[in-house]
């Protein structure tokens, strides 16, 4: 079936599609306990979460940070820790893309305790890490990046203060100098477990402060200055026990807390929301439960007069469920979601993705490996995860961590490998659609994906097949090529997809989402295929089957400029070679590529996987390089094709390379 796209999107009108938000569920774990305190979603459209792990690392307990790509695919995974214990409770992705962890240790044997600050880059390896305490017990519980660049973190000190434990604030600077630091309380117990900023720099610490006559606990809030001198504090008084969790800064200047309280009988605990003015003062106070053991942890203002508060409540049998409100300014209910899982859940942290929906992390016991494990959720704009979780008959579907003893770290003397495969069988407009261009994609990247472990250290691999290969979504794939590779490792980039030509004779491809009557806007130039990892000095690899992806070499010569290369210099391996890009296009600027249901893909594809699992070693050396799958490619195209196609390699800047290590 030729690809026609240059005869029909100058025939069609195409209205816009709508791409459905992508909602996954991926589980980490052993056979001990895990759980994820923190999420957030970052710039590359993935997910970075921060918990901690027994089954893993190299202490009794250790610091797992993960991150995924935007379906759910785990990229890095890093544990960080010593041979005792060591936890974290919450984390800020920085302006500057970076991530910041508080938390605290405790040694093997010992009883002491100390706080703990540490900053990752984008690739999860450790910028700087603080350890900071008094000889007692001490706690971090919360961080936030202040307006300054610096950092503030909450949380709760035995070893300074007037009680048994007092509020604990500590500034630093933007690499975790220590500013000063403050403890607040009396002599009864004082625990922070969050602080926000207001936007007069002015800070707001929410915890709980214990008293022993009558014995309870109330919800406790504070304010200081950005000198850490106090302005006021509240105790909200209520019945039995009760703890703020988490703020959130109220359109009106004002503050929500969030947390749980015992319930009026005293039976129970139910997930309480306060609403505060600016000085403190209780606007109104609500209890949302079904009679057991509820809570809320997290909490963020969803723009002007709305919330969205996560946590989980129980069930009748010791049940425990996830569960995800939003209400309206009043404490109204807009919508709620429960989770019913079979055991128990625990829902820590949440945050907004870039599609308007959330992104939620904790653990479960319903579902996993072991004791409990962590889990990553990603929900649309209601709340909704994936079909027929938010259900009685809910199944919690996720891709399992496999056990391992601990994190295989990538060699450093072996380059990575960087996988974008994109392939579109399914357009908007039916009579464009192709056959086999999403199992193109599929089957480049899992040929590729065996090289991990001998010739390639490591390989990321993302795919973007047919609806979710939208314009966004590419460019959003090409800043990860961008940020993820450095000049060590090789970039490997595949379209399977339609080509057309503009009136000048640019080629653009075509995303599911183009619009035929506005090429310019809703297609891929292949100029801005290239712009996206022009910025990475290191192997680019870029396969194109595309009708007349020919053309390609016309736009992709601009690449030539930026690399002083002799292309003739003999290579011995790939880290010996200087960085450049090589373009293989599936044929000339004036042919069709073909595709046929006896090949079960295009000809190009055909050809390449044929090349990769042996055919293209000509030399018999166990190994096929860059130039053998060229020449087999181009032989082997012409051939299928009856020599209507033939593949071109337009530009080549580093010369021979290998690609795949045979069995």
């Amino acid at each position: 079936m030729k690809k026609l796209a240059l005869l029909l999107w100058t025939m069609l009108v195409l209205t816009s599609m709508v791409i459905g938000q992508s909602r996954f569920t991926s589980l980490f774990g052993g056979k001990y306990n895990e759980h994820a305190m923190a999420v957030t979603q970052t710039d590359d459209g993935g997910y970075v979460s921060a918990g901690f792990t027994y089954s893993f690392g190299k202490g009794e307990s250790d610091v797992w940070v993960t991150k995924v790509d935007a379906y759910g695919q785990e990229i890095w995974r890093r544990y960080l820790g010593s041979e005792g214990f060591d936890w974290v409770s919450d984390m800020v992705m920085t302006r500057d893309g970076n991530f910041t962890l508080v938390g605290h240790k405790r040694p093997k044997d010992s009883t002491h305790v100390d706080g703990w600050v540490c900053q990752l880059n984008r690739y999860g390896e450790i910028m700087w890490e603080r350890t900071l305490g008094g000889q007692k017990a001490d706690q971090l519980r919360s961080i936030i990046q202040t307006q300054d660049g610096g950092f503030a973190a909450a949380g709760f000190t035995y070893s300074q203060g007037q009680g048994k434990s007092d509020f604990w604030l500590v500034r630093f600077d933007a690499v975790g100098n220590t500013l000063w630091e403050n403890a607040y309380g009396s002599s009864r117990d004082d625990k922070g477990y969050d602080l926000i900023e207001t936007t007069a720099g002015e800070l707001i610490l929410g915890g709980y402060v214990f008293y022993p006559d009558p014995f309870e606990t109330c919800m406790f809030v504070m304010k200081v200055d950005r000198k850490g001198k106090g302005i006021w504090r509240k105790a909200i008084q209520s019945r039995g026990h009760a703890t703020i969790e988490k703020l959130t800064l109220a359109a009106d200047g004002g503050y929500l807390a969030v947390g749980w309280g015992q319930s009026k009988e005293g039976k129970r605990l139910e997930g309480r929301i306060v609403k505060m003015t600016s000085g403190g003062r209780v606007e109104w106070e609500k209890d949302f439960g079904d009679g057991g053991k509820d809570a809320f942890y997290d909490v963020k203002s969803s723009g002007g007069d709305s919330f969205v508060i996560f946590g989980q409540k129980e069930q009748p049998g010791s049940k425990q469920d996830l569960w995800l409100l939003k209400i309206d300014a009043r404490g109204e209910v807009i919508w709620e979601q429960v989770a019913k899982g079979d055991e128990k859940d625990w829902g820590h942290a949440f945050n907004f993705t870039q599609d308007g929906g959330f992104i939620l992390a904790g653990a479960t016991k319903s579902y996993g490996e072991g004791g409990t494990d962590m889990y990553i959720a990603k929900t649309d704009r209601r709340g909704n995860l994936e079909p027929g979780y938010f259900a009685e008959d809910a199944s919690f579907i996720a891709q399992k961590d496999p056990e391992r003893p601990q994190d295989e770290p990538e060699d450093p003397f072996k380059p990575n490998l960087y996988i974008l495969s994109i392939g579109i069988s399914d357009y908007q407009h039916e009579p464009i659609d192709l056959t086999f261009a999403h199992k193109d994609a599929q089957s480049i990247a899992q040929q590729f994906e065996e090289t991990e472990g001998n010739l390639f250290g490591k390989v990321y691999s993302r795919q973007l097949l047919n609806e979710e290969a939208s314009l966004l979504n590419i460019k959003k794939g090409l800043t990860w090529l961008e940020r993820e590779a450095t000049q060590k490792d090789v970039i490997l980039l595949f379209v399977s997809a339609h080509g057309a030509l503009d009136n000048k004779g640019n080629l653009y491809i075509l995303p599911t989402d183009f619009m035929s009557n506005d090429l310019f806007a809703t297609g891929l130039n292949i100029s801005s295929l290239t712009e996206g990892i022009n910025g990475t000095p290191c192997k680019k690899l870029i396969l194109l089957d595309a009708c007349h992806s020919g053309q390609s070499a016309y736009d992709m010569l601009s690449l030539a400029s930026i690399k002083a290369l002799n292309v003739n210099q003999a290579v011995e391996s790939l880290l010996g070679q200087e960085s450049g890009v090589t373009v293989m296009t599936s044929s000339s600027g004036k042919e069709f590529s073909y595709e046929n249901p006896r090949w079960g893909h295009g000809a190009f594809t055909k050809a390449i996987l044929e090349g990769l699992r042996g055919r293209a070693d000509y030399n018999h050396d166990q190994l096929v390089s860059l130039l053998e799958l060229n020449l087999y490619v181009t032989q082997r195209v012409k051939e299928l094709t009856g020599g209507q196609q033939h593949p071109y390699t337009p530009i080549n800047l580093f010369g021979d390379i290998p690609l795949f290590v045979l069995e």
